[in-house]
This record gives structure tokens, C-alpha cells and sequence, in this order.
């Protein structure tokens, strides 16, 4: 069992305790957040401070715009470094630790707030600044960019990449008050309806399937019955036309990725099962037919025991052999013991656990995850 923890630049390059205390736990890789939306992060062994904010998506090493086309990521202007990113790279690398770039690809308010035509457009017209639209030109050539810089003048040992599909409805960074809707009409506003999606698609069959979102979510429409499916919603031949178009946009943005990732790295891919996703977690099968083989996928794995298990199998199943790994986190509160989780993970398929986050947790969970790596030795 590979395991693999996650951290800001500022965790370690600022904080001695917890970059001393991290280079010592024995981690088979350390993941870097290289590209990154906004946070407000806890910082509770930092000598001057106890939050980070983060106040719009960042790039963490300086930034060279003639490196990027029209859509260029700003610098990081809270790091006590121009290039903590690169700094931390090094501090890993030099202790022995191999480290991986956490790259964030079409998330990026501060982005779409400067580039609205960039954005997801839903079935209404409203744009999700948040969400950059993953069919559009500009959005693959950022995000072949920002991996392409995240190596330079480094070996990397290899990649996170969150968000190779395309944000949808949902988005964390906001006082969120949409509760009433359901899964189900939260897929259907996640569809993306920007001009590039909709070419891909074919305007009038495009045209057709925003009229019949519209008409689900309407009062009383079909997308708000509790058996309501997306099938059953839209019906078979409107599915498959998103499905189709889902292929396209992730697996071209993968594909994109693909040809400017240095050779011999391993790349780690956030995914779901499901090819109608939107979010963090893309769409496995698009995505893994755009990236390079061996690439690993691991599955959103928060929650109950059982919640764990289940996220983990589906996605075992879903794909097609590749080795896929259980993202856990051992800071919410009530989440059961870490071992526990990484226990119940392991029997359900994975072979790696992705450990959210070093720089986040107390001191004691610290101790959780050393107890966790000794034991796996």
C-alpha cells in the first residue's frame, strides 16, 4: 500500500515544525498544490500566523505570461517566496521524499471573473465563473501551460491533475443555499452550454437537449421526482449525446495534459465512474483513454466505512484494470480512525491511499499518520 500525502508550499516552507515533522514520516510521496484555487487554509504550527488565505487561484512559482496564452494564472502574492512551489519541490526531493505536482487545471474564479466567455454557460445562460469550459481552446492550452511550467528547472516524480473535466454547479467557495435541489438537477446545471460545448455537440441537437433541461427543472418538472434518473429525464438519445460530449471535452483535455508531461512520471488522476461528472473527480474512462498508461485514478473516499468501500469498488470496476487509489481524510470531524479507513480501502481494491492533509491537521492527527506509515512497513 503506496501512501501519499498532500500539502501546501506554505506547510513547508514556512512552518520548520511541520516541514521537519513531514520529511520524517516515511510518505512514498509528497503532492504539492503547484496550481491551486483559493483557500482559506489552517495553519496551526506556523510561527507568525494561524490561517492562510488564499484570496483567488494562484500559479506557485513565478509567472512568465509569454509561457501562457490568453489565459495567464496569477502569482501567489501570500507566500513569503515567489517560487514556494519550487522551493518545496526541493526541500522533498533533497530529504529523499519524491514530489508531486498538485495541479489544479480548469478551477479558477479569479480566471473566469477576468474571462467570463471562457466559463460553463448552463441550460439558463448562466455563466459559472468558477468553471472554466474544458471544450475551449484557450482552457487545454492553460492547462497544458501550467504543467508544462511546474517542471521547468525540476525533475518532477509526477502529477496530481484535479479537474480535468470541467466545474459544474457545485462550488465549495461560495455561502451555498441550493440545498433543495437534488443530485440529479444538480447534474443537469452542470451541463456545460458554452459556445465550444455546444459546436461539439451540434447546435440544433444542442438546441433540443437545453430545451429539454429547462423544461425538467421547470416547477414540478420531471427532474425533481425522487426515481428521477437522467435517462428518464431527458431520454436515451439526449444522455447519450452528453456522454458523447463528455468524452470529448475530458478526453481532449487529457489528451492535451498528456503531451507535455515529462517522461517516465506517474500521473495520479481524481476520478468518478461516472462519465456524466463534473467537479474535481473527472470522468475515468474519457480521462484514462487521454493519459499516458499506468496512469493511476483514486476515488473519492470521504465519509463512513461503508461509504469508503463502495466509492473505492465502483471505481475498481469502472477502470478497466488500471491500479486505483482511495482519497481519505483524517480531519473532518467524526471520520473514523485512519487506519480503519486505509483498512477498509485496501480490501475494496486500492492500492494506494491519498491522505488529506498534512498541513491541515493538528499535531496529533501527525501522529495518526506516522502510527498508520510504521504499521504499513
Amino acid at each position: 500500500m503506496r501512501v501519499i500525502g498532500y500539502t501546501y508550499p506554505w506547510d513547508l516552507t514556512e512552518d520548520p515544525w511541520r516541514r521537519d515533522r513531514v520529511l520524517g514520516l516515511g510518505l512514498d510521496a509528497v503532492a504539492v498544490a503547484g496550481a491551486y484555487h483559493a483557500v482559506r487554509a489552517a495553519t496551526s504550527t506556523h510561527p507568525r500566523q494561524r490561517t492562510k488565505v488564499a484570496s483567488h487561484a494562484a500559479f506557485y512559482r513565478p509567472v512568465d505570461p509569454s509561457r501562457f496564452g490568453t489565459l495567464v494564472p496569477r502569482p501567489a502574492g501570500w507566500t513569503e517566496s515567489a517560487d514556494a512551489f519550487g522551493e518545496t519541490v526541493a526541500l522533498l526531493q533533497g530529504a529523499g521524499v519524491p514530489a508531486l505536482a498538485w495541479t489544479v487545471l480548469s478551477h479558477s474564479s479569479e480566471l473566469g471573473g477576468r474571462h467570463p466567455d471562457h466559463t460553463v454557460v448552463n441550460a439558463f445562460g448562466e455563466t459559472y465563473p468558477w468553471a472554466l469550459c474544458t471544450s475551449h481552446p484557450d482552457t487545454l492550452a492553460l492547462a497544458a501551460a501550467l504543467v508544462s511550467e511546474l517542471s521547468a528547472g525540476h525533475q518532477l516524480d509526477g502529477y496530481v491533475l484535479e479537474a480535468v473535466g470541467h466545474l459544474g454547479f457545485e462550488h465549495g467557495g461560495l455561502h451555498d443555499k441550493t440545498m433543495s435541489y437534488s443530485a440529479l438537477e444538480r447534474s443537469l446545471l452542470s451541463t456545460c452550454f458554452a459556445p465550444c460545448c455546444r459546436e461539439a455537440r451540434g447546435t440544433d441537437a444542442d438546441d433540443d437537449l437545453a430545451a429539454a433541461v429547462r423544461e425538467a427543472m421547470q416547477p414540478g418538472g420531471a427532474a425533481g421526482h425522487p426515481d428521477a434518473d437522467l435517462a428518464g429525464v431527458l431520454g436515451a438519445e439526449r444522455t447519450d449525446l452528453l456522454a458523447a460530449g463528455q468524452e470529448r471535452a475530458v478526453g481532449g483535455m487529457a489528451a492535451a495534459v498528456a503531451e507535455v508531461l515529462p517522461p517516465s512520471v506517474e500521473v495520479h488522476l481524481p476520478a468518478s465512474p461516472d462519465v456524466h461528472a463534473s467537479g474535481p473527480f473527472a470522468p475515468v474512462g474519457p480521462a484514462l483513454r487521454g493519459l499516458p498508461a499506468g496512469t493511476a485514478p483514486f476515488a473519492a473516499a470521504w465519509g463512513s466505512l461503508d461509504k469508503i468501500e463502495t466509492q473505492v469498488r465502483t471505481l475498481v470496476e469502472a477502470s478497466d484494470g488500471a491500479p486505483v487509489g482511495a482519497y481519505l481524510t483524517y480531519i473532518e470531524p467524526g471520520a473514523p480512525p485512519l487506519a480503519e479507513q486505509v483498512a477498509r480501502a485496501a480490501e475494496a481494491g486500492a492500492s494506494s491511499v491519498h491522505l488529506y492533509h498534512l498541513g491541515l491537521c493538528s499535531a496529533a492527527q501527525l501522529d495518526e499518520v506516522a502510527a498508520l506509515v510504521q504499521s504499513l512497513r
